[in-house]
């Protein structure tokens, strides 16, 4: 199985420089599953598009439960593990000033909800 995540405001070569990470995380997540216990996930290349966000290339091998698997990667992409793991990647305005106040908590969770939050699309299966 094949598929494709498309990411906003990240970083090209530090999303590839996680890719293992990502792919470790991502096969967590599925193999939570009983169904898909033996399955893994590779995110095998990450290119630009025109539109300036990243498609993330991944390829799930083993699966047992294909629909099961789409879910599940469907609603990983909104863990909070996966997100850590992306915002590690994110473009990040110059540093601020130092008499400027650091972001809150709450400032940095809304960033993670509205900017980052990336999703699952043209999945195809081979």
């Amino acid at each position: 199985m094949k598929g494709t995540m498309v990411l906003s405001n990240t970083d090209q070569d530090s999303i590839t420089k996680n890719k293992d990470e990502l792919s470790k995380t991502l096969t967590q997540k599925l193999q939570a599953d009983t169904k898909n216990a033996n399955s893994k996930v590779e995110v095998t290349e990450v290119r630009p598009l025109s539109d300036g966000t990243l498609a993330l290339d991944y390829h799930c091998t083993d699966v047992s439960d294909n629909e099961q698997a789409k879910d599940t990667l469907n609603k990983a992409v909104k863990h909070e593990d996966v997100q850590k793991t992306i915002v590690k990647s994110s473009k990040t305005d110059p540093p601020a000033a130092k008499s400027q106040p650091k972001a809150t908590n709450q400032q940095s969770e809304s960033y993670l909800e509205n900017v980052l939050t990336p999703f699952l699309m043209n999945f195809c299966e081979s």
